[in-house]
């Protein structure tokens, strides 16, 4: 068996949510970190663009689509 982890998506960066985007980098930056030191393979979803609902956070319709076709995208090329 193969461990994948998936770095998490962002938080929208605006002026109301800069501290939640700042955290979201942190705990970004902390998975990929962790995966390297064990050899895990990382998956970084920050690095995607997700498209976002209007409360910066959650997906939106475009979002889950975006995020399903880069998911696959990233399994198939880890793989090989």
């Amino acid at each position: 068996f193969k461990i994948i982890i998936i770095a998490p998506v962002l938080i929208a960066n605006t002026p109301d949510l800069a501290e939640y985007h700042a955290a979201s980098l942190q705990l970004n930056q902390g998975y990929r970190k962790v995966c390297k030191e064990r050899g895990i393979t990382c998956i970084d979803a920050g690095e995607w663009e997700i498209d976002l609902t209007y409360d910066g956070v959650h997906f939106s319709e475009e979002g889950h689509r975006q995020f399903a076709t880069k998911l696959l995208q990233n399994l198939e090329m880890s793989e090989d």
